[in-house]
């Protein structure tokens, strides 16, 4: 697709999307076509090159991102639920992500965050900390959650069990990544 000209490849990702719009492959479409707005002359999208421009998309980026999948008594989202009603919360989560990147790619800080060293290295652990996180995260998380809720409390206890697990998915990570994934 990539080596189509513009109109015939943005006419792809328009059907790849509306295909699978209610399904999580949405969001390699969507991952796609960022990288496609971003990666190709011009960088950046034509409205994205004002900074307020920019500091609106990446505030309603994680405004979507943000909505709760759910919570009765809290409207701060009706407007969501009113233009993207979406039980799965799919919709609004791949929106508010795909709007986030191509937000952070034109705030300069951001960005050089996002390029710098430590991005880089998690980024070439990402499937493997994929991999290892859930497993993780349903066992030795409850592991450690359930017998500290008695002693310090529910909010000190899931912050030591995220540290750990998180410690632990990261060290994993980095084995996976050498001698499995790399191999």
């Amino acid at each position: 697709v990539g080596r189509l000209p513009a109109w015939a490849r943005y006419a792809v990702y328009a059907a790849v999307i509306w295909r699978f719009a209610s399904d999580n492959m949405v969001a390699f479409a969507f991952g796609v076509l960022a990288s496609d707005l971003l990666l190709r002359q011009p960088r950046v999208p034509v409205v994205l090159a004002r900074k307020w421009a920019s500091a609106l998309v990446f505030v309603l980026g994680l405004y979507l991102l943000s909505k709760p999948y759910y919570i009765p008594s809290v409207n701060f989202w009706w407007p969501v639920d009113w233009l993207m009603p979406d039980p799965t919360m799919l919709k609004p989560h791949v929106t508010g992500a795909f709007l986030l990147i191509l937000s952070i790619a034109s705030i300069a800080p951001m960005r050089s965050l996002l390029e710098g060293r430590t991005a880089q290295f998690l980024g070439r652990q990402s499937y493997s900390l994929y991999l290892v996180h859930f497993p993780l995260l349903g066992t030795l998380g409850a592991l450690v959650i359930l017998p500290l809720v008695a002693r310090v409390g529910y909010g000190w206890a899931l912050l030591l069990a995220f540290l750990l697990v998180m410690a632990l998915c990261l060290a994993l990570s980095v084995v996976f990544n050498r001698w499995i994934d790399e191999k």
